[in-house]
């Protein structure tokens, strides 16, 4: 079945189902009397949705091509939050200086980012050792499509080339470790 229909439905895909259509998290209503369902997973030879109730429903692509889907409601962009650990030292303005250059980075790219809904604050100050600043960054689309993942990525080099830049101190994530002790015979 794969060898004829493959390319219809990869087409069906990128066409019928692109942005402009439906996607993970949407609410749609599938024909004009319909139920109204979530997508849930959008794959090569099925698309699935969960209805109301929480049934699941899955129904294959070649079928959803003759329904005409309305979408009723599209997921909104989500918002990332990630944190920026710096040196106690880092005055106030290098801080505000790396804000706003992070606001600036967010505004150059209105496609990615909903400028009105990113900013940044000072979270904390660890024992007089580290100042802690929190990031947000409103994504403009849904994370299902898992574009935050590059543009987050971006974002990090963008703030570490800045602090770099400007002196400023950063210290990486910390990263947890489990420690094995060998007993006396040399067994765990």
């Amino acid at each position: 079945m794969c060898s004829s229909s493959c390319p219809i439905l990869s087409t069906f895909l990128l066409l019928t189902h692109s942005h402009s259509r439906a996607l993970a998290g949407d609410k749609v209503q599938l024909a004009s009397d319909g139920p109204s369902v979530y997508v849930t997973r959008m794959e090569l030879m099925t698309t699935q949705f969960r209805c109301w109730d929480g049934r699941c429903l899955t129904i294959p692509n070649h079928v959803l091509h003759d329904y005409t889907i309305y979408n009723i409601k599209r997921s909104g962009g989500q918002t990332d939050t990630f944190s920026m650990t710096v040196g106690y030292h880092t005055s106030m303005d290098m801080i505000t200086k790396l804000g706003d250059d992070f606001m600036q980075f967010c505004r150059q790219q209105p496609n990615d980012y909903n400028i009105d809904k990113c900013g940044w604050y000072l979270r904390e100050i660890r024992e007089s050792a580290a100042l802690i600043i929190e990031f947000y960054a409103a994504q403009q689309t849904n994370w299902q499509t898992g574009l935050h993942f590059p543009r987050r990525h971006e974002m990090l080099k963008f703030l570490k080339s800045r602090c770099e830049a400007y002196e400023i101190e950063y210290f990486p994530p910390v990263n947890r470790s489990v420690l094995h002790f060998a007993d006396d015979d040399g067994g765990e």
